[in-house]
């Protein structure tokens, strides 16, 4: 068939077809997954854009380390859940493969739902917490301060 034929010359595709889940795709849920695939997509979409906020956004941020935290963050987050939820954590991401592929197209609203209270969620704990003034302050005298003798020696 012409879909195992395109599969067969792409390594990335070898196995799959039109009849099974697509790249990018999760197998369907079990009813009883639900609730644990909301809890874990919230929270890693929670950590996911409190690690962008906090090193790319925020003033002082981390400079050029900011993608390596952002990646490194994905890196733990998908490994952690992403077996329980297919590692989306961006309704983007969850999106594209559901209408290419018409996988999952009856959980959209789980994930968006989780996704997006994940992310208003960080950027509340964001504005509450990490810009306060005298968070700021805390962290950028932490970020510049003086070595101690300990440190000088």
């Amino acid at each position: 068939t012409l879909d195992g034929t395109v599969c067969q010359a792409a390594p990335g595709l070898s196995g799959w077809s039109l009849s099974n889940v697509g790249p990018g795709c999760r197998a369907p849920l079990p009813d009883e997954a639900r609730g644990a695939v909301f809890v874990y997509e919230l929270l890693g979409t929670f950590v996911l854009v409190l690690t962008v906020l906090a090193t790319a956004v925020a003033k002082p941020g981390m400079g050029d380390l900011a993608p390596f935290a952002i990646g490194l963050s994905i890196f733990v987050v998908v490994g952690a859940c992403g077996s329980i939820t297919g590692g989306f954590f961006n309704p983007a991401r969850f999106f594209g493969p559901a209408i290419i592929f018409g996988c999952n197209l009856q959980y959209i609203w789980l994930y968006w739902i989780a996704q997006i209270l994940g992310g208003l969620l960080a950027g509340m704990v964001h504005r509450l917490v990490l810009e306060r003034p005298e968070v700021n302050a805390l962290i950028a005298k932490g970020a510049h301060r003086e070595p101690s003798e300990a440190e000088r020696a």
